[in-house]
C-alpha cells in the first residue's frame, strides 16, 4: 500500500535525521507533500469531517516522534539548536 511505503521513506528519514520535519525539496518534495497531507488528514479528523486518517495511522506516525504541527516542531528544533558560542 502506498501509505506504508512513504510510512517506511519517514521512518528511514527520521533515523537519519532525528525528526520528522521534512524539507519541501527533499526526494523532488514527494516526502514533504505526503507529511503535509498526514497532517491534513489528521485535522480533518479531529473536526469529524471524512479522513483517510485512522487510529492505527496515528498511533504509528506518533511511534515515529511525528509531530502534527509542523509550525510548533520547527519552533521546538529551533529552540533545541544550539547558539553560536555554545559549547
Amino acid at each position: 500500500e502506498l501509505w506504508e511505503t512513504m510510512f517506511k521513506n519517514l521512518r528511514d528519514f527520521v533515523t537519519r535525521e532525528g525528526h520528522c520535519l521534512v524539507p519541501k525539496g527533499y526526494q523532488d518534495g514527494v516526502l514533504a507533500r505526503w507529511v503535509r497531507t498526514q497532517r491534513h488528514q489528521y485535522n480533518l479528523l479531529k473536526k469529524e469531517k471524512p479522513s483517510s486518517m485512522t487510529n492505527e495511522r496515528i498511533v504509528a506516525l506518533e511511534g515515529i516522534g511525528f509531530t502534527w504541527s509542523a509550525s510548533a516542531a520547527a519552533a521546538a528544533a529551533t529552540s533545541r539548536a544550539p547558539t553560536a558560542g555554545t559549547v
